[in-house]
């Protein structure tokens, strides 16, 4: 590890360091919308009482975290099936 410019290298990576992680060459953290309970596909209402409540499910995608209403998940598994088929 070297310093240079106010950059590390660790293996031929660059970044800035900062709360001890190197910002640059490593993936982001996906954003947390959980509590906003819209879907992450559609950006439709998916709380209770929305009726896409029941069907969804979480996803933990690479730059979002949160649900995905029933509508987006039948239409996910339709194409899943037709993989398989």
């Amino acid at each position: 590890m070297k310093m240079k410019n106010n950059l590390i290298t660790l293996d031929g990576v660059d970044g800035i360091l900062d709360n001890s992680r190197v910002l640059s060459g490593l993936p982001k953290k996906p954003i947390d919308i959980f509590d906003q309970e819209t879907c992450v596909h559609c950006n439709k209402d998916c709380s209770c009482g929305s009726g896409e409540f029941v069907n969804r499910y979480p996803h933990y995608g690479d730059e979002y975290e949160g649900w995905v209403c029933g509508t987006c998940a039948s239409e996910d598994d339709q194409e899943l099936e037709q993989d398989v088929y």
